[in-house]
């Protein structure tokens, strides 16, 4: 390949324009500072070295002339949205119409289905789902029989996989391909959760803002907002959700 068609191995699951938006200047080519209360620990990048990972929506699928066209379709859904909220943090508003504010939820469903933390979800669910069918002989030959699998099939014998299971050694290894399917039948349940919301706008005057990779959501009803002691308000730059 040349250097203009060379193929895309670094796969962002946080947008490097969203990230942008939290740099020391405020654009993607300046510099993240984060802080890991877990580990406690400090570290400064740039928006490219963090929020991706390689490889991460290639789907390997002879059905598919491009394997990177889940990364094709995402990248398409930021560039609405980095536009959109670039508008939006310019004039220092919410969304005005439909449009915006659809094309906002339209990215935090695509988002909140997308990352790494999503895949960890699928895992225990399978890994639950699985523990599911062990629980006696007659599940798991129920759960062979819709599989499609013979009992008599190596790995199918269902001593062998009770054992397997309380050994603590048994984990869920799938292509990027399962879990973008996983992805659609999910976006369809958030996305029809996000309509059912009231939407509001806060804008931080100052430009300060505190920011996690695990928010916390404002839930409260759509005559009644939500009041935050003033020692711990948290200022974003386009808004917050509270349920209707």
């Amino acid at each position: 390949m040349t250097p203009s068609n060379r193929e895309s191995r670094a796969h962002h699951f946080v947008p490097q324009c969203w990230l942008g938006g939290f740099t020391d200047i405020g654009r993607k080519d300046g510099m993240l500072y984060g802080f890991d209360l877990k580990r406690k620990k400090r570290w400064h990048c740039k928006p490219s070295e963090v929020g991706q990972r390689r490889d991460f929506y290639r789907v390997e699928d002879p059905a598919l002339a491009d394997p990177l066209v889940i990364e094709k379709i995402f990248s398409k859904i930021e560039s609405t949205f980095c536009a959109t909220s670039r508008i939006l943090d310019s004039k220092k508003r919410g969304p005005a119409n439909g449009q915006e504010l659809g094309i906002l939820t339209e990215y935090m469903t695509i988002q909140a289905t997308r990352t790494p933390a999503f895949r960890k979800l699928v895992d225990r669910m399978v890994m639950s789902e699985t523990s599911s069918w062990l629980e006696s002989p007659q599940k798991w030959e129920e759960a062979l029989r819709i599989a499609g699998i013979q009992s008599d099939s190596e790995g199918a014998d269902y001593e062998s996989m009770k054992n397997f299971e309380a050994s603590g050694r048994m984990k869920i290894e799938a292509q990027p391909g399962f879990y973008l399917k996983s992805s659609a039948l999910a976006v369809e349940q958030i996305g029809a959760s996000l309509e059912r919301r009231y939407w509001n706008a806060h804008v931080s005057l100052t430009g300060q803002f505190i920011g996690s990779d695990s928010p916390v959501t404002l839930d409260s009803s759509k005559d009644q907002p939500v009041n935050i002691p003033r020692q711990s308000r948290i200022s974003a730059n386009l808004f917050v959700a509270m349920a209707s």
